[in-house]
């Protein structure tokens, strides 16, 4: 089994597994690989073995590690979205955890689900004036496709008071955190167990 590293160490042995697999890897592309993944080396190995086939002999660079990496992580932050503002508490802290045992930061995933939450509320505003697709994407500055169906999607599907609440609930949870009232995990915890407590509004 794989142990789990941090920062420094991670990154070199990035570097020398890419290497065991007959690859070369930029130092922008390891340290995207780490942010995204995190430490959890058996999924490191996984996604490293996905990026050398990939690349095809050139060297992996941040863009090959955004296509080949990132829809796993934004698939999650995703699904935990859509399990709070349904009201699936269960499912949502099995995202929740699935997320921080690939080593997400607590703080990565609150400022995720906050920014997720901003893009849903700005597309509703943003339909309302009767904008186009494009327009509302080139605003955002979204140029992951598979992230701006699922926003789409989400802005169709919730009220935008449900929305503005969690949109706020985030905000405390974020504050909670940084004036140290809770760490990162158990305010995540409690966030999650506060929202799927209410009714849609």
């Amino acid at each position: 089994s794989f142990p789990l590293l941090r920062n420094t160490r991670l990154r070199q042995w990035i570097q020398g597994h890419v290497a065991e697999e007959g690859g070369n890897i930029s130092p922008g592309a390891v340290d995207l690989l780490a942010k995204l993944v995190g430490g959890n080396l058996w999924i490191m190995a996984s996604e490293i073995s996905k990026l050398v086939l990939f690349a095809s002999g050139r060297r992996i660079e941040e863009e090959d590690v955004g296509m080949v990496v990132s829809y796993a992580q934004e698939a999650n932050v995703f699904a935990m979205v859509d399990a709070i503002l349904e009201l699936k508490v269960g499912v949502a802290e099995h995202s929740l955890q699935q997320l921080l045992q690939r080593g997400a930061a607590p703080a990565y995933l609150l400022f995720m689900l906050s920014r997720q939450a901003r893009m849903i509320i700005r597309v509703k505003e943003l339909r309302n004036q009767a904008k186009p697709n494009i327009e509302i994407q080139n605003k955002l500055g979204l140029t992951s496709e598979f992230a701006f169906r699922k926003t789409l999607e989400q802005a169709d599907r919730y009220p935008l008071e449900r929305l503005r609440e969690v949109y706020h609930k985030l905000l405390e949870a974020d504050l909670s955190i940084k004036t140290g009232e809770y760490d990162g995990e158990l305010a995540l915890n409690i966030l999650i167990a506060e929202l799927c407590q209410r009714r849609e509004i």
